[in-house]
């Protein structure tokens, strides 16, 4: 799967795998991306679809940064302020 040799597992079957290998939450996204690029039709990582189709913010976000073509820069800058609101939260709760 990580080298574009074989497909992923099947969801069930990853969901095992992370819980298995301890993964953290971070490694989980990996391994979930590399599942879902190593599929021949498009798909969205195995995390994300629930929270994408339970708010319709998330997807008008999606949409107009498809529409703009949104540079890596841009989502660097959205994503930068996300991490900055989660570092603050953590602090909060120490």
């Amino acid at each position: 799967m990580e080298k574009d040799r074989n497909p992923a597992p099947k969801d069930d079957i990853l969901s095992r795998m992370v819980e298995l290998l301890l993964l953290s939450d971070e490694e989980a996204e990996v391994l979930y991306d590399l599942a879902a690029k190593s599929k021949n039709t498009p798909t969205v990582s195995k995390d994300l679809p629930e929270y994408i189709m339970d708010r319709d913010i998330v997807r008008v976000a999606l949409r107009t940064a498809k529409d703009v073509d949104a540079t890596d820069e841009e989502w660097q800058e959205f994503i930068a302020r996300l991490e900055e609101r989660r570092r603050r939260i953590q602090e909060d709760e120490k």
